[in-house]
């Protein structure tokens, strides 16, 4: 390996496709994160990723946002001393900043933006994905079931 080259570059990633889906001003009932896919690319070096978040509204229909994300290998013999779960995992905790910023601002509306939590995901499978849901009183659902409608 070169002198001061890093293992891996981040070379970039794009929102695939998105369904968004929110009539009422509820609060988040849940979201997942998942890694749908990854394929390494030997000829290149290039290691894609693609993960899914879905959102999930209380009283609306699921919300999916599907992103790929791409990474050059400059270290082979680094990326063979990692399980490809554990190298998924450090892949989406670099592009995950990326992946709520376009999250929050395609959900920003009269509603209120929906923001993705930090989440430190670098040793989480998320193969099967990682659902989260927020805790609510009572009382914080019955407010904001009055205001949506």
């Amino acid at each position: 390996m070169a002198k001061n080259l890093p293992v891996y570059d981040f070379i970039g990633y794009k929102l695939l496709n998105a369904t968004y889906s929110r009539i009422k001003i509820t609060p988040v009932e849940y979201f997942i994160v998942k890694i749908v896919n990854s394929i390494y690319n030997e000829k290149t070096g290039l290691f894609e990723i693609f993960l899914e978040v879905t959102i999930k509204f209380i009283e609306d229909d699921v919300s999916s946002f599907y992103f790929s994300a791409c990474f050059r290998i400059n270290d082979l013999d680094w990326k063979n001393q990692l399980k490809d779960e554990v190298l998924e995992s450090l892949f989406v905790s670099v592009v995950f900043p990326f992946v709520r910023e376009k999250i929050h601002s395609i959900t920003d509306d009269s509603r209120g933006a929906f923001i993705l939590p930090t989440i430190d995901l670098r040793n989480v499978s998320l193969s099967k994905g990682a659902k989260f849901s927020p805790v609510y009183s009572d009382s914080t659902k019955k407010e904001d079931n009055e205001s949506s409608h």
